[in-house]
């Protein structure tokens, strides 16, 4: 769902002539560390607001929880969410057991809500 609306914002931000200096260079690193500090407020924000969740886990019928069971911390919540920037971090999930790194070094974990005996 971010992707998408960063799609969006790029597409009317571009076809508006956005981007573009009196010199006619772009201003890419700077639009970069914008959507950077936008991802990183999307996240931190839905999954603490929603606890554990986001719209894409809302539809999926999932929520991220610590090993244990318990609600993530705010704290633990960005940490996961920071985690998230180390490049190839996406990739970290590919293979036989699903634990991506953000997890991992956040002792945290996805869980399908329905199937789950925790009364969430």
């Amino acid at each position: 769902f971010y992707y998408l609306l960063v799609i969006l914002f790029f597409a009317v931000f571009y076809s508006t002539g956005g981007a573009v200096d009196e010199s006619g260079t772009g201003s890419g690193a700077l639009l970069n560390l914008f959507f950077l500090g936008v991802y990183v407020l999307y996240m931190f924000l839905l999954e603490m607001l929603l606890k554990g969740r986001t719209i894409g886990k809302i539809i999926t019928g999932t929520k991220a929880v610590n090993k244990d069971g318990t609600e993530m911390e705010p704290g633990t919540i960005f940490r996961r969410t920071l985690s998230r920037l180390v490049p190839f971090e996406p990739f970290s999930g590919l293979g036989n057991i699903c634990n991506p790194w953000h997890d991992k070094w956040t002792n945290t974990c996805v869980i399908d809500v329905k199937k789950s005996h925790l009364n969430l």
